[in-house]
């Protein structure tokens, strides 16, 4: 039942089998061939990220990340940018794969990036979210950061190291 799997796969279904049987009894044979479809499936989605693929959210593609990135280096990312509002802007280009063609799209940008705003600034005044206050200012940092990475994006400064 296992001749059909290459030495690799058995190998790494071997090791998955070894991390993830529980029990006295030796592995059942369905077992090992679950163990062998789960290293195809993880090869194949391997294969997939590195085409630009991703199936089941193509949106975060490699392809629908970099065509997001031209996009947003045009008259309407600079101006998105001045306005801050540049990452509603790029998550619209990635799902879209064009920029935005009227006002109401554009306009969903700017309230989305007002919202964070204004949210963040509740969190760094240190009002209410108790627990979670610490946790949401580091995810409100790294939104910041992330914008400023797209903002050097959508100006054209150093765009292969503000992809990264």
């Amino acid at each position: 039942m296992l001749s059909r799997y290459s030495e690799s796969v058995l190998d790494q279904a071997a090791d998955l089998v070894l991390k993830t049987h529980r029990g006295r009894n030796w592995p059942t044979p369905a077992e090992c061939i679950r163990a062998c479809e789960d290293v195809l499936e993880t090869e194949r989605a391997k294969e997939a990220r590195k085409a630009g693929t991703v199936e089941n959210y193509p949106e975060w593609s490699v392809t629908a990340i970099e065509r997001a990135n031209t996009l947003i280096q045009s008259p309407l990312g600079r101006k998105a940018t001045r306005e801050g509002w540049i990452i509603p802007l790029w998550d619209y280009c990635r799902h879209a794969g064009k920029l935005p063609d009227n006002e109401a799209a554009i306009h969903r940008c700017k309230v989305i990036a007002r919202e964070f705003d204004e949210a963040y600034a509740e969190v760094c005044a240190g009002k209410g979210y108790g627990p979670l206050l610490s946790a949401l200012k580091r995810l409100g940092d790294s939104m910041l950061e992330r914008r400023d990475k797209l903002a050097d994006i959508a100006l054209g400064k150093d765009t292969a190291e503000a992809a990264a």
